[in-house]
């Protein structure tokens, strides 16, 4: 499942992925853009598409696999580029069964973030958010969302769109050290008119494993490949 986000209507819809169904990560965002955006656009303009994916395995506490993965057309070299971090952003999708998110078009306005839960996800317009950094919008997001949800944001280089503004992600402690700094897709989220990301998986279950006996082997097995 996909959540779509369309800032210039300030909607959000869910999409089954169908098309996408058996791919995650750096090879969903690479099928989505290839798929989906204007190749001829201009990477700040409203027909460039920023994509978020989850990998595969995430949610499911094997080894190796905590990186959520970012797409688009970057403004900083004109084509097509990914960027990566860590800090469990993936994770918390992957528990709430989402495969990723499809951010489209462009706002008016320039201060919104995307809250996701079990329960959802919308939009909600956070003026007080504009103009500060990511560590200062991050601590501010903190005191808004109880818990430990996972928080990706851009600073004042992403609203201004400076082509190498990256993105910012939290880390597992709530600190706003994972960037996911190729391409200038801080840049491209700024363009889009979202300040920020914040995940909460709360209340998320498990997830669902066709074979949990086969799947627990196979992790271990994998575990004990990587510390080898």
């Amino acid at each position: 499942m996909f959540y779509r986000v369309n800032m210039s209507t300030l909607t959000v819809s869910i999409d089954e992925g169908a098309r996408y169904q058996g791919l995650g990560g750096r090879v969903l965002c690479q099928r989505i853009i290839q798929t989906e955006a204007a190749l001829d656009a201009h990477p700040l303009s409203e027909r460039n598409k920023l994509i978020f994916a989850a990998g595969l395995l995430s949610g499911t506490g094997a080894a190796g696999v905590g990186r959520l993965f970012l797409g688009a057309k970057s403004p900083l070299t004109n084509h097509v580029t990914e960027s990566s971090a860590g800090g469990g952003m993936d994770n918390k999708l992957g528990r709430l069964g989402i495969q990723g998110i499809i951010l489209e078009g462009m706002a008016k306005k320039s201060a919104y973030i995307l809250h996701i839960s079990s329960q959802g996800a919308i939009l909600q317009e956070v003026p007080e958010l504009r103009g500060l950094n990511i560590f200062a919008a991050v601590k501010s997001l903190k005191k808004s969302y109880a818990g430990k949800p996972s928080i990706g944001c851009i600073g004042t280089a992403g609203e201004n769109k400076l082509l190498t503004a990256c993105i910012g992600f939290t880390d597992w402690q709530g600190n706003s050290t994972r960037q996911a700094g190729r391409g200038g897709l801080g840049a491209v989220m700024g363009s889009k008119g979202l300040k920020a990301i914040v995940v909460d998986d709360s209340e998320a279950g498990k997830v669902f494993l066709a074979d949990e006996k086969a799947f627990a082997a196979g992790a271990k097995k994998l575990a004990s490949s990587l510390l080898a």
